[in-house]
């Protein structure tokens, strides 16, 4: 059996970490608690680092503004989190002034959004 490791980046130093869960953070995990506290620390800054999912490959460190976009994205809730077989299925915009048009596509052909419009559309309510 393969052990996947989760990737974490530290969006200060620009650098990734990949760590795999012990059988008492996996235990935590399927309760529903916060394992990742302790663990993902930069080892270079001390800064909590983002838990980016088995998926994440990362912008070269010399480049800011693609380090910057996945900022954006973390923040928003995106991350590359799937069994570690498809990923997420979405490219990231390759400019920052490209993020506000990107979110709106996203949001317009997501399943969710076009479940709701025709669920709408199917009642007579406008969207």
């Amino acid at each position: 059996m393969h052990t996947y490791k989760d990737h974490f980046a530290c969006f200060a130093c620009r650098k990734t970490y990949r760590k795999a869960w012990s059988a008492s953070e996996r235990g935590r995990f399927a309760t529903g608690e916060d394992c990742d506290g302790a663990r993902s620390v930069c080892p270079q800054c001390a800064r909590r680092m983002a838990k980016m999912g088995l998926d994440f490959k990362a912008p070269p460190q010399r480049d800011v503004e693609a380090w910057r976009i996945v900022e954006h994205l973390y923040a928003r809730g995106l991350n590359f989190e799937s069994c570690g077989c498809g990923g997420p299925g979405y490219v990231p915009p390759k400019k920052l002034s490209e993020l506000p048009a990107w979110f709106a596509r996203r949001k317009s052909t997501s399943p969710g959004a076009a479940l709701l419009a025709a669920i709408g559309a199917r009642h007579g309510l406008a969207a």
